[in-house]
């Protein structure tokens, strides 16, 4: 046979070429979409690992002022789930909530305290203790935001 023979014959040198680079792409698309669905799993945080409340304490929570440069990892993150779980913060006044956790990103009607960045493959979120106030300027309300 001719070399222009085999090349046609399905099976041939070239047959196999393209199978094996088709079966590569394939495998290749495969695990790039395996890789995306298992980091939007850990982003969303169905597999992010739980955190536990950790004990509110005032002195660790003012020392540990987070800064954009370094991240003092979640503690701030954590004991902000004991505040919230326990209800520690509803019913204080706008003075009272400054004293327990220092300054904090204020408008009228919520106040912001820095956490920790959010955790997941790819960390460009912030989190965020979120505080809402009730006409009187009390506590009414608190969740834990991302930007």
């Amino acid at each position: 046979m001719s070399d222009k023979t085999q090349e046609t014959i399905p099976g041939g040198t070239n047959g196999r070429r393209n199978l094996l680079w088709a079966v590569g792409i394939v495998l290749l698309v495969g695990a790039l979409a395996a890789a995306l669905y298992v980091g939007l799993l850990f982003h969303t945080g169905l597999l992010a690992f739980p955190l536990t409340p950790l004990p509110f304490d005032r002195e660790q929570w003012l020392a540990e002022q987070p800064s954009w440069e370094a991240d003092h990892g979640n503690r701030r993150y954590r004991m902000a789930l004991e505040l919230i779980s326990t209800g520690r913060l509803r019913g204080l006044n706008a003075m009272e909530v400054c004293e327990l956790l220092g300054p904090n990103r204020s408008s009228p009607y919520r106040f912001c305290y820095y956490l920790c960045f959010e955790g997941g493959p790819v960390i460009v979120d912030n989190c965020w203790l979120v505080l809402r106030l009730d006409d009187a300027g009390r506590v009414c309300g608190e969740d834990i935001w991302t930007d």
